[in-house]
């Protein structure tokens, strides 16, 4: 497996910046990279802008500050960290159609500025910006009220909801939404379910629920975010069918991804609200939507907003007459004590865009408004296939000005172009100086007979193109190049071609496209696969640039592990954004996991190039991966290091129960070290011992709280629920995760709350990974006695399925601090080595007692199938936490001397001073 750094970084976690608004001199400092943002052909007015940040692995101290003349004003700017990381801000005030505002990123100081938060409560999750509420997102269930009488009482359960939005407030603090009205009890403020639908030949209803057929509920939260620019919260939701060939079974995962920005407020009278559903099949079979008149996202608007005190006005014109029209965004409104409304935007992307919508076309009904693409026809989701809907709300004061909803339109669908200008990094190597070819060599070999003049390089056409004489990895390059002018009648491909060929594999296309609409094979494509998000290509004659970020494909031996990535700036404007590359390009060498140069290509046209240079990205080794909300992995060099698995995985129905706790994989490049599912290779529970056994996890199965006691290990009718990451970094070769978990009583109400800190690095090649483990455990409800026996209880690691179970070599085997120990009767062992075989290999593990851990610690350290652990007994008092710590170091070959592992376990007990982790 390859070990070479790469700087792939965090997926879905957030670094915020807060930068206090305020003028200053203009900073000495360089920029790290100089932001022009054109308004384009609309006016804007306080507009979220965003763009990747190519080449930049350490958004440590970083400081936006907006250049007017000789004054800088710092602006609250914000990380997202993402398969590429963006920089959020808003363009504060009106900047006017036709103008451009100038911002540098620098290193400094940030400041601090007012926060969006994310709120969360035991019930429901807020978000607040200043302390005045904007939205409730409710992870509870609401029971339906019992007062309506049209609904029998056997079937009223049905409609109790969980993951739907409601309140949404105005910035007057009036509830614009309703649940559970008396006409459509099924209806839940802000949801998104789908109605007339079919699996496996059955209809499904999502939506109406009544008929016992469908629902959606909460399932856990992904993360949660307060920020300077926009707070929010990522949450999965399970589309359920109750009546299949396997009983109920979740159809469809969800995730929303809800984000406020720090726009408008209370003091300008409006909201700005982003709303993103991704919603994924994940059953073996199609969902089928029939073509029908509502379903997918729903807003019922509060009962107050009837008759002559609503209003409905689409994008193109229409009220209550405007059901089964298609629009670019609707409003809502009513009248409480004063007119207030909703917009609603739907993203140029979105299928069926502009969505047909359901819109109740009697004068003295209430409000309900629905963009529904199923109008337009009858469509499938198909297993594995990614579905998304973006839409945004302007939640307003008054009724609707129509220049306001265009504006907000624009702002969303045509966002203000921005155009970046990279500092040349210190480590950048030069490749062209206008001076020589001292970096290059003819392809094929022979002389270089290309022109040098002015600075610059010129093709001469049929002399062959030219490569690096050094191959490249990770890097970001800048390359300046011009087309020639050339005659009227030539045309197409002939117009000024050549090509950047990143590793001799990936043809980034150089051509005369200036005018044309973007297409695979113009310029700026990855040629034949990818056109540029957009065209910005010059006038022949006139010099352009490309900012290239890459990453090379990924590879354990011969297998490709990760395809290769690319984010592209061609002349300061984002055209491919952190774009993943299946295959190689054009003419391009076939793919493999050996380094090749960078080619110039002669492609029979004068083509000139200067000033190009490039910099290998900073070692970051370690990177995240999002699978979808179901598991999180920890990457390093772009291969699986960890997965922490999150979701329940069902292993069989008959042994459900035992699957209802997180827990974390180890791999050593493609082969996993430990026990349990992983969402990718078959498992199957039957042929499992213990499928309750799962890589490293904690639990006891005799829990004790009021008298009772429960089985928190083998998880019968409780369960361990990850909630959401509280942090999820990386600094170099270190990644750290902080998952919240409850540990749940039969009732869904947690008894202890747990932070789980994870903390990672490689030290050598020798070493799989050095696995740090905290486990703060909180009594919420109660005293809880934690108590079991050594093999049931405690922080364990079980080793792969296949350990214990081949020939002897694949047994287990223990390693102690010196002979003569009995695990079973000898306490507060400093540590234990598990050693076995897997797949040719030998591999072991250490597992180190931290000493502040409770006393009279005892190891379960005998099985031959590799499963061992730490147990005590201990009561934790309500509203007291508990600590343990833990340290697993994992290598491969043989298992180092006693000697050796003591000063290992030295390390961890009396770390140094300085510069301890």
């Amino acid at each position: 497996m390859q070990t070479r750094p790469s700087s792939k970084t965090a997926v879905f976690s957030f670094l915020v910046l807060f930068c206090l608004l305020f003028g200053t001199q203009a900073s000495a400092a360089e920029p790290l990279v100089t932001f022009t943002v054109q308004a384009g052909e609309h006016t804007r007015v306080d507009t979220p802008v965003s763009v990747p940040l190519v080449g930049l692995t350490d958004v440590s101290s970083l400081r936006l500050e907006e250049v007017r003349g000789m004054q800088r004003i710092a602006v609250p700017a914000q990380v997202e960290a993402g398969p590429a990381r963006r920089l959020w801000w808003v363009l504060r005030g009106t900047t006017p159609a036709g103008q451009s505002r100038v911002f540098e990123l620098v290193r400094g100081e940030p400041a601090t500025d007012g926060l969006v938060k994310a709120v969360k409560g035991d019930k429901a999750l807020d978000l607040q910006l200043g302390g005045a509420n904007i939205l409730r997102y409710n992870h509870a269930v609401v029971p339906a009220p019992k007062d309506i009488g049209r609904i029998p009482e056997a079937r009223r359960s049905l409609y109790d909801r969980s993951g739907f939005i409601h309140p949404l407030w105005s910035t007057k603090g009036s509830v614009l939404t309703e649940i559970h009205p008396a006409d459509h009890i099924h209806h839940m403020g802000l949801w998104m379910p789908w109605t007339h639908t079919h699996f496996e030949g059955k209809m499904v209803d999502f939506w109406n629920v009544g008929d016992g057929t469908g629902t959606v509920r909460f399932a856990k939260y992904l993360s949660t975010t307060d920020g300077p620019v926009f707070g929010g919260f990522q949450v999965q939701q399970e589309h359920v069918a109750r009546k299949t060939s396997k009983g109920e079974q979740v159809v469809l995962d969800e995730v929303w991804d809800v984000r406020a920005f720090n726009v408008g407020g209370p003091q300008k009278g409006y909201w700005l609200i982003d709303f993103k559903s991704t919603q994924r099949c994940v059953a073996d079979e199609p969902l089928l939507q029939d073509e029908y008149r509502y379903g997918g996202l729903g807003f019922r608007a509060t009962s107050k907003w009837k008759g002559e005190t609503a209003a409905y006005l689409t994008s193109e014109g229409k009220g209550r007459d405007g059901h089964g029209t298609r629009a670019r965004w609707c409003d809502t409104s009513g009248r409480i004590d004063e007119w207030e409304g909703v917009t609603f935007y739907s993203h140029p992307q979105n299928f069926q865009h502009p969505e047909p919508m359901r819109i109740w076309p009697e004068p003295d009904n209430y409000v309900f408004f629905n963009f529904c693409p199923s109008q337009a026809g009858a469509w499938e989701m198909k297993p594995g296939e990614d579905h998304v809907f973006r839409y945004r709300m302007y939640v307003h004061q008054g009724k609707i000005v129509v220049a306001d909803a265009e504006r907000v339109w624009n702002d969303y669908a045509n966002p203000p172009q921005v155009e970046a200008t990279f500092s040349r990094p210190d480590n950048a190597v030069t490749l062209f100086d206008g001076t020589d070819f001292s970096q290059w060599q003819r392809d094929g070999g022979g002389d270089i007979r290309w022109t040098l003049a002015d600075g610059a390089m010129q093709i001469v056409p049929g002399s062959g193109s030219i490569v690096t004489k050094e191959p490249v990895r990770d890097f970001a390059m800048h390359i300046e190049f011009k087309t020639p002018q050339l005659p009227p009648d030539v045309t197409g491909q002939g117009r000024g071609n050549s090509g950047v060929y990143i590793q001799r594999r990936y043809e980034l296309q150089i051509l005369d496209s200036y005018g044309l609409e973007p297409k695979f094979n113009e310029c700026g494509s990855i040629y034949r696969f990818k056109a540029p998000d957009r065209n910005v290509c010059r006038k022949p004659g006139e010099w352009q640039s490309y900012d290239i970020r890459f990453r090379e494909a990924r590879y354990d031996g011969d297998k490709k592990v990760a395809d290769a990535r690319i984010t592209v700036y061609h002349n300061g404007v984002l055209i491919h954004d952190d774009v993943a590359i299946p295959n190689k390009t054009g003419a391009g060498r076939p793919e493999g996991p050996e380094p090749l140069p960078i080619l110039l290509q002669d492609h029979g046209n004068a083509v000139t190039f200067r000033n190009i240079w490039i910099a290998p990205l900073d070692a970051d080794i370690m990177s995240f991966r999002d699978n979808g909300g179901r598991s999180l992995d920890v990457l390093c060099d772009g291969t699986p290091l960890l997965r922490y698995m999150i979701e329940f995985d069902p292993s069989t129905p008959q042994r459900r129960f035992e699957t209802y706790k997180p827990f974390l994989h180890v791999y050593d490049g493609s082969q996993r070290l430990t026990s349990g599912p992983d969402g990718q290779s078959e498992y199957v529970a039957e042929k499992i011992l213990y499928p309750h056994h799962r890589g490293i996890f904690i639990g006891w199965n005799k829990l004790g709280f009021e008298g009772k006691r429960y089985d928190l290990w083998h998880m019968p009718n409780v369960a361990q629920v990850h909630q959401r990451f509280e942090e999820k970094r990386t600094e170099g070769d270190v990644t750290r995760l902080v998952s919240v978990v409850h540990w749940n009583a039969p009732d869904g109400e947690p008894l202890l709350v747990e932070r789980r800190h994870i903390t990672a690095r490689r030290l050598d090649d020798s070493t799989v990974v050095l696995l740090d483990w905290r486990s703060d455990l909180t009594a919420v409800r109660g005293d809880v006695e934690l108590d079991g026996d050594p093999e049931h209880a405690g922080v364990q690691y079980r080793a792969h399925n296949d350990v214990g179970a081949g020939p002897d070599e694949g047994k287990a085997q223990y390693l102690f601090h010196r002979d003569g120990i009995d695990p079973r009767t000898d306490k507060d062992l400093p540590w234990v080595t598990l050693s076995h075989g897997l797949a040719g290999n030998r591999y072991w593990v250490q597992q180190m007692n931290h000493p502040d851990n409770p006393k009279n610690t005892v190891f379960s350290a005998y099985r031959d199938y590799g499963r061992f652990g730490a147990f005590f007994t201990k009561t934790i008092e309500k509203g007291q936490t508990l600590s343990l710590r833990y340290r697993f170091q994992i290598g491969r070959g043989e298992t180092p001397s006693r000697e050796d592992l003591a000063s290992h376990y030295a390390a961890y007990a009396n770390p140094p001073a300085a510069g301890a982790r």
